[in-house]
């Protein structure tokens, strides 16, 4: 798929004026930024990450954004998932997935590194990933938080928010279904609208 020459323009001016501010040693909000996907691909170069690791922002859909105040706990959520995937997975890439899927909103934060202590994912007081805050994160706006991670085989940080949740729209109901019913196929309307150089 590909997406609208002028977005596609706007979205580049917005992510080199948020680069500026990482070079300046600001740190930008996602309220200063126009949308959810030049948030996110600020993340590495605002943290100070090495360039190292290949990280890559993709979308699917048409783009939507969420109320605000969905839109900046999303924003936490997944902020919280990148910044784990660079300082503790020791992986080689990292990719974060928003999916516009009409009857909600799907991000995934997923890495090719060392993956989760299953204990970890189990306990709701071990801190060193976040993931206690992350999942109380999500419970609080009624969404859903799913952690897919095996030792040496990366880890996956799935988060679904409802179009109800998300847009004040739809039915809840449809959102699931459509979830669930969902079946993975190859570059199914994808495109990348950020990859960070090495």
């Amino acid at each position: 798929m590909s997406f609208n020459g002028l977005e596609s323009a706007q979205f580049q001016g917005s992510l080199i004026a948020s680069n500026q501010l990482a070079v300046q040693g600001l740190t930008s909000t996602v309220n200063e930024l126009s949308c959810l996907p030049q948030a996110l691909a600020a993340i590495p170069g605002e943290m100070g990450f090495p360039r190292s690791v290949a990280f890559r922002v993709v979308l699917e859909g048409r783009r939507r954004d969420p109320l605000s105040n969905i839109r900046n706990q999303v924003y936490r959520i997944a902020k919280e998932a990148i910044v784990n995937a660079y300082r503790h997975s020791k992986a080689k890439h990292i990719e974060a997935e928003i999916d516009y899927c009409g009857t909600g909103i799907r991000i995934a934060v997923r890495d090719d590194g060392t993956g989760i202590d299953p204990k970890a994912l189990r306990s709701r007081r071990d801190t060193r990933w976040g993931l206690p805050g992350m999942k109380d994160t999500a419970e609080r706006i009624g969404a859903r938080l799913r952690i897919l991670s095996r030792s040496g085989a990366g880890t996956e940080v799935e988060l679904l928010v409802p179009a109800q949740i998300a847009y004040g729209t739809a039915n809840e109901f449809s959102f699931w279904a459509s979830v669930f019913r969902r079946e993975p196929t190859a570059n199914s309307g994808s495109y990348s609208l950020y990859e960070r150089a090495q």
